[in-house]
């Protein structure tokens, strides 16, 4: 197995949170999808004998929510979990 995390902009709420689950949830090989709505990253692990990370990528992209792999480096220095500013995906009554 393997873990990796995505960050993804675009996460603003518990909707969106739904959203990128169902869309990570039905791939083979996805064992579990996390998503830290303040941090905006989305870990994912899978098999990656079954799934590339580039699949998990497009998937995220497709599902409205577009995501930049990070590197091991930055997945172990990311300490910023304050929620930014701005508009809700439209989805919840923020």
């Amino acid at each position: 197995m393997q873990t990796k995390i995505f960050h993804a902009p675009d996460i603003s709420c518990g909707h969106c949170e739904k959203v990128i689950r169902k869309s990570l949830e039905g791939l083979p090989g996805v064992k579990q999808v996390t998503v830290d709505i303040p941090s905006q990253n989305v870990e994912v692990e899978f098999d990656e004998g079954k799934l590339f990370a580039s699949t998990i990528e497009s998937s995220l992209t497709e599902a409205g929510y577009p995501a930049t792999p990070l590197s091991h480096a930055e997945e172990n220095s990311r300490t910023d979990v304050t929620a930014r500013g701005g508009s809700c995906c439209g989805s919840c009554h923020l």
